[in-house]
Parts: structure tokens; C-alpha cells; sequence
């Protein structure tokens, strides 16, 4: 939870490159997208049925 909020701070922070993971293209990028919106909607249908 914040507790403070500041817009223009004195202080720039510095974002660092991620150190671990894969690079993929953009094409592969949309089809891990695809399979999890799938595996996402297929794991709300049983349990929508279920009560």
C-alpha cells in the first residue's frame, strides 16, 4: 500500500535490465500470450460449472 506519492523526485532513481529470462520475437511473444488466455479460459469453465 502507498503511503506517499511523488511526482518529480530530487532523487532519479535507476531502473536496471532484467538479469535472467529469455529473449523471444514478437511472434512468439503472441503465441505464449494465446496459449495462456486458452489455458485461463479453460480453467474458468470447470470451475464455473462446479458449484
Amino acid at each position: 500500500m502507498c503511503s506517499k506519492i511523488v511526482i518529480n523526485p530530487k532523487e532519479k532513481t535507476k531502473v536496471e535490465a532484467p538479469t535472467k529470462g529469455q529473449e523471444v520475437t514478437k511472434k512468439e511473444y503472441k503465441a505464449i500470450i494465446f496459449k495462456k488466455m486458452k489455458e485461463f479460459r479453460d480453467n474458468r469453465v470447470g470451475r464455473r460449472y462446479s458449484r
